[in-house]
């Protein structure tokens, strides 16, 4: 134990944490301390992973000197040790490991997936394959704050419902007591009552015995009772909490994040169920049995309790040992479970494109192996789970086999009574379970403490910041001036771009696919923080109005509408209070819309998403256009939002947007220049910078790059010798 304390490999929680699981095993070698979440924030990892730059910046800020280097194996064997290095594990994973230690022999690594780990320096080698390292030197003032422990977190809960949580320990300790009471009779039926011969005494006994018995199973039953309400109280309030705070990061959070991890996060709140309920229901029970079995055999046989409690130090062992690897393979589990969603989930919504190119036989061996993967560490855990419990099993046989021969000795030589010996071996034949049991649940309580960290990893992510406290009034324009913004590890979207959103005006925006068009319209929407410049709503900067009035009145449709099941109108309104239907139906009506919604059967009320009619992607713009416009929003951003329907429609469309933009802020983001070409001002983004900017007109005629760009688009068509040109 002192040899893992002294080199400490904190475990990845997925194949991206590799990184700051490496960064934070020797933060705490050297005796400071922090959190996975924290440090995943600090190296900007994503769901591609980490990169060494993102290591030495986060290493910088947690109290290191730090920096990349390439060199030898005998150049690394001159380092101050430990170190992070890069390898490549099966020829194609990149993954991060800590050196501890080096010779000429071999290296000692810590693998944040596998733990400590001794290799050969030919198989160091072979994953070394860059030669790359990130060293570290701890500055005088290391990070240091200890997050908090899940254990607190979860208790919290079982306070809030404590009246519950004490009256089933009472109940179980009533059943434990009338239990041990049982054994108590058996020794009076055998030294007193059967050698007295009397029958009176004996078929008390028996009803006294049948009482208890009955007693013991109603207690029993009304314990489960209130157990079973305890742990569904308990849980719903674990699940609702963690939900909530879900629903409240920021949206970064959800892109460096696969669907299936954060839903396998879920799915072990029912892992958590269950192994609470095993803790309350039989583990507190067996501790009590194997308590008061201890001194009732004390009273009853000294010798005999003697023999037993010198064989509990062998179950101490067991656990001990058993524990820590029991608790590595289920947390590889868990990882491989979540693979496996992740791969589901990706699968299932791309279904279309794989029919389409039949592909199928391809992601049908992906998933094969994925899964495969999961079996194979499954089976491992269950092995090792059916090992433990077997050496359980045989070191309690041995032990009921010598209590019984050394008891049978003690009544031979007249230093104990059959009765005792037998009240003795009840006593035994109900510890020994109980003992077997919780080797058991010390497992599914590693098993619960790694889906409740995981669980709890969720909860130490900062929420979105929300300090603004100013309510949202525009009168006359959004202004951005002098924005920068760029990914971690990616380009730089933008460098110095201004822009208004006026009111009472459509203003368009166009640009290159991956110019950051829609990153732009969640920036708006305070969903990312800008590096430098400012966003000032009329001459306030957005970051001092509410968030929530912000995101009420800066609308955005999206490209991709969500379609929810249920009706549509539960998906217009989304969550949001409806208190006039009639009111609804006019501004439907307001916005040309009736005979859209009428030619569904049930109208508003006909249900869609995958447990109802199906929607193109047309009708979905549609319904993703009625949903912003609910709650009359005083911008209005259509980011690609109209380009799947139909000419007709896009007329009324752009009829509704145009008497919109009277008293509101309009800005169409789309590649159509025949529908930008009807807006009021039309920004050309290029290079992360406007390169253009005005009338549309006006720019046919004063910039040469839209000139261009109009001439792609809308090119002159010859039909039987006369030319169409488009004319706006």
């Amino acid at each position: 134990m002192r040899y893992y304390k002294k080199y400490p490999v904190v475990r990845q929680y997925d194949q991206i944490d590799c990184g700051p699981a490496a960064v934070l095993s020797i933060l705490k070698f050297y005796g400071g301390n922090s959190s996975i979440v924290h440090i995943r924030e600090l190296t900007q990892t994503d769901a591609s992973g980490s990169n060494m730059l993102g290591l030495v910046k986060a290493a910088k800020k947690l109290g290191f000197q730090a920096y990349g280097a390439t060199g030898e194996y005998e150049d690394l064997m001159t380092e101050k040790m430990p170190c992070i290095a890069h390898v490549i594990i099966d020829k194609r994973l990149q993954h991060f490991v800590i050196v501890y230690k080096i010779d000429g022999k071999g290296v000692l690594i810590g693998d944040p997936g596998k733990g400590l780990v001794k290799l050969s320096k030919e198989q160091f080698l072979t994953i070394w394959q860059r030669k790359a390292i990130v060293l570290l030197k701890p500055g005088e003032n290391l990070f240091k704050d200890t997050p908090p422990h899940w254990f607190k977190w979860i208790w919290n809960f079982f306070k809030e419902e404590e009246s519950w949580l004490y009256q089933t320990l009472f109940l179980g300790i009533v059943a434990t007591t009338l239990g041990l009471l049982v054994s108590v009779f058996v020794q009076w039926l055998i030294d007193r009552f059967i050698p007295e011969k009397d029958f009176y005494k004996i078929v008390l006994t028996g009803v006294f015995v049948l009482g208890l018995q009955s007693l013991k199973a109603g207690t029993a039953y009304l314990r489960q009772h209130f157990l079973v309400e305890l742990s569904k109280r308990v849980n719903v309030n674990v699940n609702t909490d963690f939900l909530s705070h879900i629903f409240h990061l920021p949206i970064s959070f959800f892109k460096t994040r696969k669907k299936g991890d954060i839903t396998a996060r879920i799915n072990d709140t029912i892992k958590i169920q269950m192994a609470l309920l095993n803790f309350f229901s039989v583990s507190i029970i067996d501790g009590l049995i194997i308590f008061g079995s201890f001194i009732l055999l004390f009273f009853l046989a000294k010798p005999l309790a003697w023999l037993a409690l010198v064989t509990l130090p062998f179950y101490a062992v067991l656990l001990y040992f058993a524990t820590n690897k029991i608790k590595i393979q289920q947390n590889e589990t868990m990882k491989s479970y979540a693979q496996v969603e992740a791969f589901y989930f990706d699968s299932l919504d791309g279904i279309e494109e794989i029919l389409s190119f039949n592909t199928s036989p391809s992601f049908i061996k992906i998933n094969r192996l994925i899964f495969e993967n999961f079996q194979q560490k499954a089976a491992q855990l269950g092995l090792t789970q059916a090992g433990i419990s077997f050496i359980a099993e045989l070191t309690s046989g041995i032990l009921i086999v010598a209590v019984l021969g050394f008891g049978a000795t003690l009544v031979m030589n007249d230093t104990l009574l059959l009765g005792q010996m037998m009240a003795s071996y009840s006593l035994l034949a109900n510890m020994l379970p109980a003992i077997n049991r919780l080797v058991g649940a010390n497992i599914s309580l590693q098993g619960a403490s790694i889906a409740v960290q995981r669980l709890f990893d969720l909860l130490l992510v900062e929420k979105e910041h929300n300090h603004g406290e100013k309510a949202f009034s525009m009168n006359d324009a959004i202004h951005i001036k002098n924005l920068q913004f760029g990914w971690p590890k990616g380009i730089q979207l933008f460098n110095d771009l201004n822009m208004s959103i006026p009111k009472g005006k459509i203003t368009s925006l166009w640009g290159k696919s991956g110019t950051g068009k829609s990153t732009l319209a969640q920036i708006l929407q305070r969903k990312y923080t800008v590096e430098y410049g400012s966003i000032m709503v009329d001459d306030v900067p957005i970051q001092e109005i509410n968030l929530c009035a912000l995101r009420k009145n800066i609308a955005v449709i999206s490209q991709n509408i969500k379609i929810f099941n249920g009706s549509i109108l539960e998906n217009i309104v989304v969550g949001r209070e409806v208190n006039d239907m009639q009111d609804l139906q006019n501004r439907i009506s307001e916005f040309g819309l009736d005979a859209f919604f009428s030619h569904f059967q049930f109208g508003l009320h006909t249900r869609i998403g995958e447990d109802g009619q199906q929607l193109s992607g047309g009708e979905k713009q549609i319904i993703g256009l009625v949903r912003a416009l609910l709650d009359e929003p005083q911008v209005l951003i259509v980011d690609e939002g109209i380009n799947a329907i139909d000419a007709e429609m896009e007329y009324l469309v752009f009829a509704t947007l145009k008497a919109y933009s009277r008293q509101h802020a309009v800005l169409l983001i789309s590649h159509n220049l025949r529908t930008l070409a009807k807006t009021d001002t039309l920004y050309l983004l290029e290079n992360g910078q406007i390169a253009a900017t005005g009338k549309p007109t006006e720019l046919l005629k004063s910039s040469k790059r839209f000139q261009k760009l109009w001439q792609i688009q809308m090119p002159a068509v010859t039909i039987n010798g006369v030319e169409l040109a488009y004319d706006n």
